[in-house]
């Protein structure tokens, strides 16, 4: 992540790197909501869309992108709350 992020700043600058930085710590909130729910400090709410006959998440891109933005195929509502406030 940090040699891509090198790239970007060297290749176009301080607001794509900002940009990818901002979908970065949303993916590392997504992952903080996933585990709240896990031990049951949160519930889960409905599924809002599904995207798996686009791009599965447990494939090769999906878990890249996943990894770097926060993709989920399957969110539910609080995962697209935080995920567009942060």
């Amino acid at each position: 992540l940090y040699f891509l992020m090198n790239a970007i700043k060297h290749r176009f600058g301080m607001y794509p790197l900002f940009t990818l930085l901002a979908f970065n710590s949303a993916a590392k909130l997504l992952v903080a909501l996933d585990l709240a729910s896990q031990i049951d400090l949160i519930t889960n709410t409905s599924t809002v869309w599904d995207l798996r006959d686009l791009l599965n998440e447990n494939s090769e891109l999906g878990r890249v992108l996943r990894a770097l933005v926060g993709y989920e195929a399957t969110p539910d509502l609080m995962s697209v709350l935080i995920y567009s406030t942060s």
